[in-house]
């Protein structure tokens, strides 16, 4: 008897909830475009100006017009390296992609296979 009512209370339940709460639904993923590296993370970040590219990255500040500090990366196994030898990148310059495409997040996975281990970094972008 337990079930049958549950039977028929359950459809009545999903439609209260739809017509209570209207608006509890989630929307639509955004779907994202990856572009991944094979290789190891990257050893630093730091927050820069554009004029700070300028002063010590690699591939100059070509970037369009930015006012506020945006994040940058370093191969380079010491900090000191990466402002000596100007081997700053913002993301988009690290991952080779066009200053058109904006960046919403990067990601680290490692796999180990037969004692082998893999290290990919992927940009994640719309």
């Amino acid at each position: 008897m337990k079930y049958l009512v549950l039977f028929f209370l359950l459809p009545l339940s999903v439609y209260a909830s739809d017509s209570i709460f209207p608006h509890s639904k989630k929307g639509a993923v955004e779907k994202h475009e990856k572009v991944c590296k094979l290789q190891n993370l990257f050893n630093h970040k730091a927050m820069f100006y554009k004029s700070e590219l300028c002063t010590y990255g690699t591939k100059g500040c070509d970037i369009g017009e930015v006012k506020e500090p945006f994040e940058v990366l370093c191969d380079l196994e010491y900090v000191t390296m990466c402002y000596g030898k100007k081997s700053w990148l913002n993301r988009n310059q690290y991952f080779q992609l066009s200053n058109d495409v904006v960046v919403a997040n990067i990601s680290h996975s490692i796999t180990v296979k037969n004692g082998v281990k893999t290290s990919t970094v992927c940009a994640h972008y719309k």
